[in-house]
């Protein structure tokens, strides 16, 4: 390594140089392709002289067909390039020298420093292109038959921001994985202002099924019990009143209610596991903050 221009977390544009390497072996090996090459096309033209000469004293019967192929065989053995090949080879290995970024991004990370030698079992320099990026999630499989591809998806990244990012399903996995059991739903968020740093933790919102104009509740309103599902209600004389009701889909603060529960009945939603039917109450009302 003789020279590094850039820093982890620096923006670098496609083709730039990054750093680069001592070229000093492959400069030497440079010299002796061009010498060698000048050597072939030197021979190339006695070769293509000589073959010229035979082809006339051939014409002439002073020039046997064997001794003919004999001077064509070196004339092609010369002009088969592999004098050029050799200094494009040795031209090559020095451009390798100059280490440039592939793509518009971000330096990621360096892992050279000056006087270390290069190694292609291991990567010198990490470029992200973090404009777009992604993430997977696993879904069971009672939820991934309603994930559509390009179903809008909220994402919360509580290290970049505390406001919400959009993204999109991009793909949804047919074959679920085999130790989990679950599918892989893909997911493209946009990155324009590179808040967003490639491995943070995110959590993902996405729709699998919605309903409109439904009857809703919280969800501490319902109380599983006995394979049943139970809400209590507020009666005429503030006594508690059990009522069993069906519910629908849900999410992580309301669940809907399909059958036993009719609008404007109020329910209780904190402290109904400690009320039994009947229950005397007295009715704290709720305060907005």
């Amino acid at each position: 390594m003789t020279a590094i221009l850039l820093k982890p977390g620096d923006a670098v544009s496609q083709g730039q140089t990054i750093m680069t390497l001592d070229n000093s072996d492959y400069a030497a090996a440079v010299k002796i392709a061009e010498a060698g090459k000048r050597a072939n096309d030197a021979n190339l033209e006695l070769a293509r002289a000589n073959l010229e000469r035979q082809q006339k004293l051939h014409a002439s019967g002073a020039v046997s067909d064997q001794q003919l192929e004999q001077y064509k065989a070196q004339y092609e053995a010369l002009a088969a390039g592999t004098a050029d090949a050799a200094l494009e080879q040795a031209q090559k290995q020095i451009s390798n020298c100059i280490i440039t970024s592939p793509i518009n991004g971000v330096v990621g990370s360096i892992n050279l420093s000056l006087g270390d030698n290069s190694s292609p079992q291991s990567p010198a320099v990490v470029i992200s292109d973090t404009s777009q990026l992604e993430t997977e999630v696993m879904v069971s499989e009672s939820e991934v038959s309603y994930i559509k591809v390009g179903s809008d998806v909220e994402i919360s990244i509580k290290a970049a921001s505390d406001k919400l990012f959009k993204g999109k399903v991009d793909s949804v996995s047919s074959v679920p994985d085999p130790a989990r059991r679950n599918y892989a739903v893909k997911i493209i968020m946009v990155n324009p202002e590179s808040k967003i740093r490639s491995g943070m933790f995110a959590e993902v919102r996405v729709d699998t099924i919605s309903k409109k104009d439904v009857l809703y509740i919280p969800v501490s309103a319902l109380i599983p019990t006995g394979g049943r599902e139970i809400v209590y209600t507020v009666d005429k004389d503030s006594r508690a009143q059990e009522l069993e009701v069906q519910s629908g889909i849900r999410n992580d603060d309301y669940v809907e209610i399909v059958k036993g529960l009719e609008a404007g009945q109020e329910v209780i939603t904190k402290g109904n596991t400690l009320v039994n039917k009947g229950t005397l109450l007295r009715v704290v009302a709720g305060r907005s903050k």
